[in-house]
């Protein structure tokens, strides 16, 4: 890394996080993140920031090596704060051999009287023709879009929020608005029921209480209604719904504790979705200022059995330390 009156030059392997990780995400939550093999050039000058990577490799959230994947992606990114109320990204995020996506954000707070505050989110965003193509793949037409629309009120200390937020369904060409780079665990449910884009598309209108007790923690829930952006070939476009719920709680300055839950109800059975409902609980302790110790559970609950071993009940542990070497991009 070269760092020189607001710019900085990077060479290697780094994770990658921009913005809220709907596009490229570091898959944080994992025990394994995601990282990137890249050139990086960043800018910073008062509200302005300007990104160019090449990534000429992603190394993802499995330990093994096959699944890490050569690529010739390109990822140009630039936003520019006007003011509190208002900051504007644009992006191209050139996957090779799958797809550009050429999108605009805006994000903002608001302040009012009585200790209010809105927040707000509104995006979108198109699935073109990939530019880039890796080795001999192809560079595949691609046609759909996607948006998001969000709002949070804070007060004292409550949050309320609402969202709506689509993956378009597959147009003439190509496949439903996909998002291979992102951090998927932290969109459209913790379930991880929709990793996958169904070929009809997804619409997710969500709303958000979350409350915080100060020293004794915060607690959050989600709930999540889940349609397809077009029917399917039987007329359906039910998906089903989900209820997800986090604790966080600060034991000591260097303990914390997170209990999490996500319960998923299946739609119209003609999706092959089932019930799931998955919980976790994790211990977090920072033992340096860079070294963490990391213990977490997690157990999954079968639906119907007529859907086969690849649904059985599922208990997993994890230990891991976690040292710091650097920041993020």
């Amino acid at each position: 890394t070269y760092t020189y009156e607001g710019f900085t030059g990077i060479l290697g392997r780094k994770m990658v996080v921009l913005d809220n990780a709907r596009f490229i995400g570091n898959v944080g939550w994992r025990q394994m993140p995601q990282t990137y093999d890249l050139v990086a050039g960043i800018y910073n000058w008062e509200g302005l920031n300007l990104l160019a990577a090449y990534v000429s490799q992603v190394n993802t959230i499995l330990s093994n090596d096959s699944e890490n994947f050569n690529t010739n992606t390109v990822l140009l990114h630039a936003a520019y704060e006007f003011m509190p109320e208002l900051k504007v990204t644009v992006y191209d995020y050139m996957v090779a051999s799958f797809a550009d996506h050429i999108g605009i954000r805006a994000t903002g707070t608001f302040g009012f009287e009585g200790d209010i505050k809105l927040k707000y989110q509104a995006e979108y965003t198109i699935q073109n023709d990939a530019t880039m193509e890796e080795d001999d793949d192809g560079k595949p037409d691609q046609d759909t879009d996607y948006y998001n629309i969000a709002a949070d009120v804070l007060w004292n200390n409550f949050t309320i929020g609402a969202g709506y937020e689509v993956l378009g369904a597959a147009g003439d060409d190509g496949v439903a608005f996909t998002t291979p780079l992102a951090t998927l665990h932290a969109h459209n449910g913790w379930a991880d029921v929709f990793l996958g884009t169904p070929a009809e598309g997804l619409e997710d209108f969500s709303v958000k209480l979350a409350y915080n007790f100060g020293e004794y923690g915060k607690i959050m829930g989600v709930y999540h209604m889940f349609t397809s952006d077009d029917d399917n070939d039987q007329g359906d476009d039910d998906l089903g719904d989900e209820i997800d719920v986090a604790y966080n709680y600060k034991i000591t300055k260097d303990l914390g504790l997170l209990l999490k839950g996500a319960w998923y109800s299946e739609g119209d059975d003609s999706f092959g979705k089932v019930d799931t409902d998955k919980y976790w609980v994790q211990l977090d302790y920072k033992i340096t200022k860079d070294l963490g110790l990391l213990l977490k559970g997690a157990w999954y609950s079968e639906g119907d059995s007529s859907w086969g071993e690849g649904y059985k009940d599922t208990d997993k542990y994890w230990v891991q330390l976690d040292y710091k070497f650097h920041s993020e991009l």
